[in-house]
């Protein structure tokens, strides 16, 4: 708002003092009229929409690469839940208003060739908005906006009251422009915040492993599996001696530890208590085996790896076909 304030407050400075010279046909003889009001609209409605699009086509010509990072935060913004279909009945019904609004007024012409259709298009932008995130509505609201107001003597006709008519329509740009931006930032957010909700759900968030939800899970996708659990039966002795953050750093640690063996898709898994969780792949159960029993021979504790008790610190693991 700032900058449109200031650049109307030059130009109406630069008319007064007749660096214009066309200054009625501009602004008019007095500062505060309908054109006036429809050009600060105007500014406004570039700062909103203008800006993000020149900072777009900026980026992306001094690096092209930027297109494809663009792309891949774009997909990330997008409801998992739409469709390829609901997408292109989208696209039609916005390139079908846009279509009314650019076609000429005739005898024949119908309401839906005014700026009725304009106000057609807010729902149907909120609709986008609220589905496919800022990144991709930002550019296409951009666009149609553009098209809609190089195009605006097809739906407004001239008659006596056509500055007040285009006043109107100038808000109406103004105020769809600030509804679809913020629904869809607001959307945007909202998304965000419930897949980090969701993520956080499956990580313990103590020992900051995943959960037995996320074993759930795990087990869901690949129900054919080899699942370990890791038990140290010692180490209640020395929670007691030294406290819980014993137990959670030896978690940790060892989580750390069996890392570089796990496959992708295999991992770690917090249970309660003394016990965690591996969940192998079914065709390497054999072969991993010897790494397992090896780690009863290690116990890791505050960062340090030490000798100790075999019997204290003896890790069993029970394998379970699932």
């Amino acid at each position: 708002m700032f900058p449109a304030t200031l650049f109307l407050i030059l130009f109406q400075f630069a008319a007064f003092v007749g660096l214009l010279a066309s200054r009625e046909n501009l602004v008019g003889v007095m500062p505060f009229n309908l054109g006036t009001l429809i050009n600060y609209q105007a500014l406004l409605v570039g700062n909103l929409i203008g800006v993000p699009l020149c900072y777009f086509i900026i980026r992306a010509v001094r690096n092209p690469f930027y297109l494809r990072s663009y792309y891949s935060q774009l997909k990330q913004q997008v409801d998992v839940k739409v469709t390829k279909k609901e997408f292109a009945l989208w696209l039609l019904a916005l390139g079908a208003l846009l279509l009314l609004l650019c076609m000429p007024l005739n005898e024949k012409s119908t309401i839906f060739s005014t700026n009725y259709t304009l106000s057609l298009l807010l729902p149907l932008m909120m609709w986008g908005a609220m589905r496919y995130g800022y990144k991709l509505i930002s550019l296409l609201w951009a666009v149609v906006l553009m098209i809609s107001i190089h195009s605006y003597q097809n739906y407004i006709p001239i008659y006596p009251g056509y500055t007040t008519q285009l006043t109107i329509t100038s808000s109406s740009y103004l105020v769809f422009s600030f509804i679809v931006n913020y629904m869809a930032v607001l959307a945007t957010r909202q998304r965000a915040v419930a897949r980090r909700i969701q993520r956080l759900a499956y990580v313990d968030p103590v020992v900051h492993l995943p959960n037995v939800r996320a074993l759930n899970r795990a087990l869901r996708d690949a129900p054919w599996s080899a699942l370990c659990y890791l038990r140290i039966p010692g180490m209640e002795m020395l929670v007691k001696n030294y406290g819980i953050m014993l137990r959670i750093q030896y978690k940790q640690k060892l989580s750390h530890w069996l890392s570089p063996l796990l496959e992708p898709g295999e991992d770690v898994y917090q249970l309660s208590g003394n016990d965690l969780a591996l969940r192998l792949n079914t065709d390497r159960t054999r072969s991993a085996l010897p790494h397992w029993i090896a780690i009863s021979s290690n116990f890791v504790s505050f960062g340090m790896e030490c000798r100790c008790n075999r019997r204290l610190a003896s890790v069993t693991a029970m394998c379970a076909r699932q």
